[in-house]
């Protein structure tokens, strides 16, 4: 009886042993594409910056390769996405958005707040309701990160 435990824990553990090699080996060769969206309703100049400082430290982080990123601009967000900025500032849009990161403005914000389509930076895609899109990404798997207070 002493055998016949002895040789099923044995089996036991090599079956166990095989698995966990196999997988890890299956995770080395298929690297995660990870997707994450941005929520970001506050401004000023500061904050976005610290905004851009996430995305560049995340694109690094993972490899630009192997993320997505989405930002969801609302409210008083929409000052992220719109001409206004400083230069420096709209140059690291243009740099995470060149990396793959993709910026997404909340057509409700657009009609309260009256902004003309040209005010919007090139390359922001305007979205119905920026907490609905937040939803909607992540029901397709987006990583929530909610940035300032």
């Amino acid at each position: 009886m002493k055998k016949i435990l002895f040789a099923l824990g044995l089996s036991f553990s090599l079956a166990l042993t095989a698995t966990c090699t196999f997988a890890a080996d299956t995770e080395a060769a298929t690297p995660v594409k990870h997707k994450i969206v941005f929520q970001v309703n506050f401004d000023g100049e500061d904050r976005y910056n610290d905004v851009l400082g996430n995305i560049e430290n995340t694109q690094k982080a993972f490899g630009k390769e192997n993320v997505e990123i989405v930002v969801v601009a609302h409210g008083n967000g929409a000052a992220l996405v719109t001409k206004g900025n400083n230069e420096a500032l709209t140059k690291r849009i243009e740099a995470v958005t060149a990396a793959g990161a993709k910026f997404d403005l909340c057509t409700y914000t657009i009609a309260k707040k009256h902004i003309a389509d040209e005010a919007i930076l090139p390359g922001v895609t305007k979205v119905q309701g920026g907490i609905a899109e937040v939803v909607r990404l992540h029901e397709k798997g987006y990583i929530y990160i909610k940035l300032g207070s």
